[in-house]
């Protein structure tokens, strides 16, 4: 599916940003009022101007006329500014059983899933607020994944999570990018790590500025 932003103003005086891209694509974005471009997409906030599609639905309008939160989800809209899971009480099996179980076009083995990412299975019958801030975001990162998310608005991913697992995730981010397929918006204040940057044969990548 294509992103297309045409004409979008996000505040009075701010500059206009007109950007296309299709999937697979990894969308480095380096400044700090990503975001409120998250949340104007996300529908938290109203743009000044213009509008932001994906593929042929209008996920944000200054005109107000733009698909509800609820519709956002079914279509594979995710954000993750911080580890924020909806359910605390349940376990992390639950919660990713829960996710599984909606996938309607993909049989997921949480066993497999387990074997491939063993911090999961350390977890497993551990209540979401009973975990780390690095654990719930590295679950909430696997949910997008076993969700098959067409469009992930990434803010920080990596902050609290230990380099061998940021490798992990990096791997399962790509893989989800090509297989999906689907197109990340990535904020950081950081550069791009290498092990990231070196795998991304077959996906595009862009850089958007908001200035």
């Amino acid at each position: 599916m294509n992103l297309n932003i045409k004409d979008l103003r996000l505040e009075i005086g701010s500059a206009v940003i007109n950007f296309s891209c299709e999937s697979p694509a990894l969308i480095l974005i380096q400044d700090d009022r990503a975001t409120f471009l998250f949340q104007t997409l996300m529908g938290l906030t109203r743009p000044q101007q213009g509008q932001i599609t994906f593929g042929k639905h209008i996920l944000t309008s200054s005109t107000g006329k733009q698909l509800d939160i609820w519709q956002k989800g079914r279509l594979g809209v995710q954000y993750l500014p911080s580890p924020r899971i909806t359910f605390p009480s349940l376990t992390t099996a639950q919660t990713l059983k829960l996710v599984a179980q909606n996938n309607l076009k993909h049989r997921i083995s949480l066993e497999s899933l387990y074997r491939e990412i063993p911090l999961l299975s350390d977890i497993r019958n551990r209540r979401i607020w009973q975990l780390s801030g690095g654990q719930q975001q590295i679950l909430s990162l696997i949910c997008c994944f076993t969700a098959q998310s067409r469009l992930l608005m990434l803010e920080e991913p990596f902050v609290g999570i230990s380099l061998p697992m940021q490798k992990v995730i990096s791997a399962k981010l790509i893989a989800h990018l090509l297989t999906t397929p689907a197109i990340a918006l990535y904020y950081t204040t950081q550069p791009l790590p290498s092990f990231l940057l070196e795998n991304l044969q077959g996906i595009f990548l862009h850089h958007l500025r908001l200035v």
